[in-house]
């Protein structure tokens, strides 16, 4: 899910340059930075974003919205004919309804989510929203986002 979120981000990052230089070709000779933000992502509705495999991560979190921000930097090529070469301090936002669906059940036990749903209703137990983010360090040369460096931005 991360190298897929972050190839889209990439490949957003390559698009919004590739339309500044179109508007202003005096900018491919100096540094570019520009902010971009993308769309929310639901975590379990495509092949590319999958639903979580294992059962652990299955009840801790499983279908989620996520999505990209990042603060880009474009530096121009350092020798004649070469590639721009892309910065990226992205940061993955990640959230979650923690809640019991009805009509929905759990994947492995087959325990309706009603069962639990009643700790809502009965006072012990409560709804709430978990929020998260991950920031990665990202580099690569134009048109090459499959051979990108990536580092975690602070953080252990």
């Amino acid at each position: 899910m991360l190298t897929n979120s972050t190839r889209d981000t990439q490949q957003a990052a390559e698009a919004t340059y590739n339309q500044m230089i179109a508007q202003d070709p005096s900018l491919a000779g100096k540094p570019v930075t520009f902010q971009i933000t993308g769309s929310q992502i639901g975590v379990g509705s495509s092949e590319q974003f999958p639903y979580p495999e294992t059962e652990n991560w299955q009840k801790a979190i499983g279908g989620h919205s996520v999505w990209n921000s990042a603060t880009v930097t474009v530096y121009p090529p350092e020798t004649p004919g070469g590639k721009p070469r892309f910065e990226m301090d992205m940061t993955l936002h990640a959230e979650d309804r923690y809640n019991f669906n009805p009509g929905q059940q759990d994947i492995n036990t087959g325990t309706p989510d009603a069962e639990n749903g009643r700790l809502e209703r009965t006072g012990l137990g409560h709804q709430y929203t978990n929020y998260g983010t991950l920031q990665r360090h990202v580099t690569w040369d134009q048109g090459s986002p499959e051979n990108a460096t990536s580092r975690p931005i602070g953080g252990r």
